[in-house]
């Protein structure tokens, strides 16, 4: 979870930046990114603001009902997210942001030639537009003064079906692709760009400062309604906290540092009106952000996370680690 803080100088409010946040995804609940969009403290700006977030996770830690399992055939999964974000702000209470992302998921994974029976490994990618999505934020609360800040936003949106759902396809019975045959820990679910179907998006944070101290927390939640091939994933709720400190703060200027602890959750998805054994996911992270302001208007952020707790249903990869990074700008 991304939370970026903009602070001046002790005399002036701080200001929260509202670009550098996570954008949505459509598979794994341990790889998506649920619009969390931290809020903003002290003073409002108006008008247009773009970013560019990146997030690559690597898949090749194989457990079973949570609990570690060999992976001799060395399947692994190789995850990359870039978010393209366009906001505009109305007024101090209200905001629209669009956010469409780019995924691309490289894999190995074990097979079988159903006509020869042999087994083999299969190498694959599969790149392209996901799922988008469009969310209104309205921020209910806002105090600030020289010393000490808080705000609170709410959300809620809808996803977009622009993703390729195909690789959903292998997952309808009798399909004997991917994660069907059984010693395959990599499915349709895990590499597909898009779910076809339209979901609904919530979503809510808060932040406070106390002169250089800082504090954030946020929770969202996706249901997810029947798409393509009568697949429906899971809804998910991921959320987390944050606490950082200002290493630098100057007017147009400042350097933050944060720990972050994040999570998500999902239960098993459906298809074709039947559960899939292997998809529920419950996992906690925990890792450091570096933010950094320039002349009030550029941000940039680098984070990186380690899980520290991973509960899966049945046979899966799960993550090995995951590292973030954005780039945005204030018109």
């Amino acid at each position: 979870m991304t939370f970026t803080v903009r602070h001046r100088r002790p005399a002036r409010p701080a200001v929260v930046a509202s670009m550098l946040m996570l954008a949505a995804g459509t598979v794994h609940a341990c790889d998506s990114c649920g619009c969390h969009s931290p809020p903003e403290l002290g003073d409002v700006h108006t008008g247009w603001s773009v970013g560019i977030y990146e997030q690559v996770t690597w898949f090749n830690t194989a457990k079973d009902e949570g609990e570690g399992m060999a992976n001799p055939y060395g399947q692994w999964e190789h995850s990359s997210t870039t978010q393209a974000i366009i906001d505009y702000r109305f007024n101090d209470e209200f905001s629209v942001t669009a956010f469409i992302p780019y995924i691309s998921r490289s894999y190995r994974r074990v097979d079988q030639n159903t006509t020869t029976g042999a087994v083999y490994n299969e190498f694959g990618t599969v790149a392209g537009l996901g799922d988008s999505s469009l969310l209104v934020s309205y921020r209910p609360y806002r105090y600030a003064n020289a010393n000490a800040a808080l705000s609170t936003t709410l959300q809620a949106g809808v996803k977009a079906p622009t993703g390729d759902p195909s690789q959903l396809q292998g997952e309808e019975p009798g399909s004997t692709v991917g994660d069907q045959y059984g010693p395959s820990l990599i499915g349709g679910h895990d590499v597909a760009l898009g779910d076809g179907a339209w979901d609904v998006e919530l979503g809510g944070n808060a932040i406070a400062r106390v002169d250089r101290w800082f504090a954030s927390a946020a929770v969202f939640w996706i249901y997810h309604t029947e798409g393509a091939y009568f697949y429906r994933f899971a809804n998910e709720l991921s959320g987390g906290i944050s606490v950082g400190y200002f290493l630098q703060m100057e007017a147009r200027n400042h350097v933050g540092l944060q720990l972050n602890l994040t999570g998500d959750t999902k239960g098993h998805d459906w298809v074709a009106g039947q559960e899939t054994p292997d998809t529920a996911n419950h996992n906690v992270f925990l890792g450091p952000e570096l933010t950094v302001l320039h002349d009030s208007t550029l941000t940039a952020m680098i984070g990186f996370d380690l899980p520290i707790y991973e509960h899966n249903s049945d046979a899966q990869l799960v993550p090995t680690w995951k590292i973030r990074g954005s780039v945005g700008w204030r018109f």
